[in-house]
């Protein structure tokens, strides 16, 4: 059960138990902790000349009907609880986070509902000031499993390739194998 404030797993027991002549099941509700991760993006290229080079390397494959950007993707760090973890998909654009039997939201500091993937802003644009740093939020996070252990979680950076009405996490590595991607992997690499 969600309210505004606090998550609680309500369980119940399966059999009664009588007492003075009336069936009573024991309820237990337990509060479960949330978390709020804010992630900085920090570009560290002097004035931007290497953003604005991988920004045309971008505009070109979109001309080609590729899109392709830097993103975020949110992750579970060591495990995923056993198989009991599940977290929605890249393509969804609102997130959720799922421990044991309640699916969470995934929001950003403002509420809003956002996707596991975010896409990092390079801001090369003529008269637009050159943005060094970005912040990305990941905020509503399930702290504890229905075991009490702590969810760890991770955020990497990805490329998303939205390709022939797909879309697609790419690692470092895979932008590194795709030969059409080259240029743009050497542009990245040294980052």
């Amino acid at each position: 059960v969600t309210t505004d404030h606090h998550i609680y797993e309500v369980t119940s027991s399966e059999e009664p138990v009588e007492l003075a002549g009336s069936l009573f099941y024991t309820v237990t509700n337990r509060r479960l902790g949330n978390i709020n991760l804010t992630v900085t993006k920090e570009w560290k290229d002097g004035d931007g000349e290497r953003r604005k080079r991988i920004q045309e390397e971008i505009d070109k494959l979109k001309n080609e009907g590729t899109t392709l950007y830097p993103a975020v993707l949110l992750d579970f760090s060591d495990s995923n609880g056993g198989g009991a973890y599940t977290m929605s998909k890249p393509e969804e654009k609102e997130g959720w986070v799922k421990i044991g039997t309640e699916q969470v939201p995934i929001r950003d500091d403002q509420d809003n509902s956002v996707s596991v993937v975010q896409r990092l802003e390079l801001n090369t644009e003529d008269g637009q000031e050159q943005q060094e740093q970005q912040k990305i939020y990941f905020y509503n996070l399930p702290k504890y499993d229905s075991t009490g252990q702590v969810v760890r979680y991770q955020v990497r950076e990805v490329w998303v390739e939205e390709k022939d009405g797909k879309t697609e996490v790419l690692t470092r590595d895979k932008l590194a194998e795709n030969e059409e991607y080259k240029e743009i992997y050497n542009l990245v690499s040294p980052y």
